[in-house]
């Protein structure tokens, strides 16, 4: 799925050699009516991308300040704004993504900001950052893409924290959501950095942030079984709407949740936070009989059990994948569960893996 339709994706006429030499000055004229065109059609941000910008940005400045000219609001940026870097694959990724970004954040966080002052915060809040750190929200809005993955990076540095202050200076962090599961791994209370990663349908983001391995298995993954007989667990997902089938909420297709909720392993009179007054039981039942059990000719436990059962295998493989792929024991590592169902798996995780304990 391209983040820019091709027919909103226009050139204009420049070029800056690899050695920053300026052989063709930017056309601004030209800017300004692509940017007048692509404001007609609908585009709410502009990102503007040269080849060999990173050498010298002098013609991604003038295109900047032509644009803006043209362009009513602040979502507009060039490459060199964002990832002054070689790699034109990775820089045009990063640039464009940001923008892509950039409405909605800037709205989110206008959003927040005024339903604070309507409580009288006079206070400052911060976003983490993709690397564990914080930024202002004017950052935010302006560089977004540094909030990917910052929800369990923020995990991470928190887990990291409170495992030193336990005297666990190793630990591998499992947060279980609603669609994934992210696997991070501390060691000597330090978490691994990466220069970059690829996030859904092969986005690629440069920007520093926690090393974090991600499989589509969380709470509202769905179980079914797949064309060869066998059960599988995601990474199709039913996310948070309509979420699992004991929301009430219109699906059919049983999740992880759903099993644990028939499992016991969830009190369905009491949901953990929510507006939900409890979980529907029997309709997880009748999903888990008609998509898994039935299929497979298994009573309804033994599928709820067998769902929970090939969940925890996969989310012990990102752990291995973390872990003992890269050279480090397993058993010299603390589990730190956290997200709405890491401490339901923990328990089996550490006896598959071999962990150390779990905090």
């Amino acid at each position: 799925i391209p983040v820019v339709e091709r027919d909103m994706r226009l050139e204009v006429a420049e070029r800056t050699l690899a050695d920053g030499t300026i052989r063709l000055g930017v056309d601004v004229d030209a800017v300004r009516v692509a940017a007048e065109k692509l404001k007609a059609m609908g585009a709410e941000a502009l990102a503007i991308v040269f080849v060999n910008a990173y050498a010298n940005p002098e013609n991604e400045e003038h295109a900047v300040e032509a644009a803006r000219a043209v362009w009513d609001n602040e979502n507009l940026a060039c490459s060199t704004q964002i990832l002054p870097e070689i790699r034109e694959f990775e820089r045009t990724s990063t640039t464009v993504l940001n923008a892509y970004l950039q409405p909605v954040v800037g709205s989110y966080l206008g959003k927040l900001e005024t339903a604070l002052a309507s409580e009288d915060f006079a206070g400052r809040f911060h976003i983490v950052q993709s690397n564990g750190g914080v930024m202002s929200t004017e950052t935010a809005r302006r560089l977004p893409a540094r909030t990917a993955l910052s929800g369990p990076a923020a995990g991470v540095i928190a887990a990291a924290a409170i495992a030193k202050a336990a005297g666990f200076p190793n630990v591998i962090t499992g947060d279980l959501g609603g669609t994934s599961f992210d696997v991070s791994l501390i060691a000597d209370g330090k978490a691994a950095l990466a220069a970059q990663t690829t996030i859904d349908f092969g986005l690629v983001i440069r920007t520093p942030m926690i090393e974090i391995t991600t499989i589509g298995a969380g709470g509202g993954s769905i179980a079914h079984v797949d064309a060869g007989g066998l059960l599988q667990v995601g990474p199709e997902s039913a996310g948070s709407r309509p979420g699992p089938v004991c929301y009430g909420q219109g699906n059919t297709r049983p999740t992880l949740t759903d099993a644990n909720v028939v499992l016991g392993r969830i009190n369905a009179d009491r949901p953990i936070g929510g507006k939900l007054a409890r979980l529907d039981v029997e309709a997880a039942k009748a999903a888990i009989e008609q998509h898994v059990a039935k299929p497979l000719g298994l009573g309804v436990m033994e599928a709820a059990e067998a769902i929970v059962k090939i969940a925890d295998s996969r989310m012990a493989g990102a752990i291995r994948l973390m872990s003992i792929e890269r050279g480090h024991d397993p058993q010299k590592f603390a589990a730190v569960p956290f997200g709405g169902g890491g401490a339901l798996h923990v328990s089996a995780l550490i006896r598959e893996v071999g962990l150390k304990a779990a905090l």
